[in-house]
């Protein structure tokens, strides 16, 4: 298949708007990976914004390994409060990857890097509240 989805959802301990507003307030991210064997760089830059639903698009501005397998590479995240809004929030996110041929993996670098960022982010935040 040459485009697909692939969904994701991480647990954070903050609150919805405080941590979109962490996410969005960085209009550029670096995401680095490397391996024995390898080393890549993405720069990811924020698409669009939507504040009343919590809902912004990212995609993939420039990176070696990623653009030379496929055509569009975006991640669209929705953050939802869980139901006791004082104890955190969901972070839903969709990638949407169309590959340049069929003989291309599955974007699991990519879905990783997603994944980390929005780890850090998590953690970030649980580091500035201890504080």
């Amino acid at each position: 298949m040459l485009h697909g989805s692939y969904y994701g959802v991480l647990d954070i301990e903050s609150p919805a708007d405080e941590f979109i507003q962490y996410f969005t307030r960085k209009r550029e991210w670096k995401c680095y990976n490397h391996d024995s064997f390898s080393f890549s760089a993405a720069v990811v830059e924020i698409e669009a914004e939507d504040w009343d639903n919590r809902t912004t698009t990212i995609s993939v501005r420039s990176s070696n390994l990623l653009l030379t397998k496929y055509k569009k590479l975006k991640v669209t995240t929705t953050i939802t409060p869980k139901e006791d809004y004082n104890k955190g929030s969901h972070v839903k996110w969709t990638i949407d990857a169309e590959k340049i041929s069929g003989h291309i993996q599955d974007p699991d670098l990519f879905i990783d890097t997603a994944f980390s960022i929005f780890e850090d982010i998590r953690n970030s935040y649980l580091v500035r509240k201890l504080n």
